[in-house]
């Protein structure tokens, strides 16, 4: 059966691996991208040896020529699937310990670059799936950058589902993942990807996984 090809971000590490996997054993061809060469070379041999159809993409998001270069790579390849996954991680400072590249450098690659991919691509997707975080629910102390972010995304993406027709957008609020063998308090990695994956598949909007203790 005929799969659309599935553009994920961020795919060498965490989530974007899980995810990454997942897409493909479903049967979905993928281009896979992060700043990482090495890191992709390796996922695509991994992915390939599961008998996936794979492409790579070395774009560092916060270089903007090289997203417009992956977008016109995921238009030629016929991306139907846009997973905007990259993303940093919550640093957990003070906002008077961000410096202002810390802050730009988050801003662009959390909130930006999904917004540019959107536009760019929009015309030739059929789904968008935005990993946000519980953060972009809910207020934290030292959370102030990450909480710009994940908030900006979900403010973008919620106008955005009004403009639109004949795309769908699932945005995926999940609390910690455990994305390595040991981190604790955290939710199990394919439990959250085969979540997402039938979110997507019913064209969902929106998804909240939060394995947190309900005490």
């Amino acid at each position: 059966m005929h799969s659309d090809r599935v553009l994920i971000t961020g795919a060498t590490g965490g989530l974007g691996n899980f995810l990454s996997k997942y897409f493909v054993e479903k049967g979905h061809p993928l281009i896979i991208s992060s700043k990482s060469k090495d890191k992709l070379q390796k996922l695509k041999k991994d992915l390939t040896g599961i008998n996936g159809d794979v492409e790579y993409f070395n774009c560092n998001l916060l270089n903007e020529e090289e997203v417009l270069e992956l977008t016109k790579i995921s238009e030629n390849s016929n991306v139907k699937v846009l997973v905007n996954n990259a993303a940093i991680t919550c640093p957990g400072k003070k906002l008077d310990e961000l410096s202002t590249e810390e802050i730009h450098t988050m801003l662009t690659i959390n909130l930006i670059a999904p917004i540019l991919l959107t536009k760019f691509l929009e015309n030739c997707l059929s789904d968008i799936i935005n990993i946000n975080s519980m953060v972009g629910l809910e207020h934290k102390k030292y959370r102030t950058l990450y909480s710009a972010s994940k908030w900006g995304l979900r403010g973008f993406s919620e106008s955005y589902k009004k403009e639109i027709k004949n795309l769908n957008v699932l945005d995926v609020y999940p609390s910690n993942i455990r994305t390595w063998p040991n981190r604790k308090n955290a939710m199990d990695a394919i439990s959250v990807v085969s979540k997402i994956y039938e979110s997507f598949q019913n064209k969902e909007s929106h998804l909240i996984i939060d394995g947190r203790s309900k005490k």
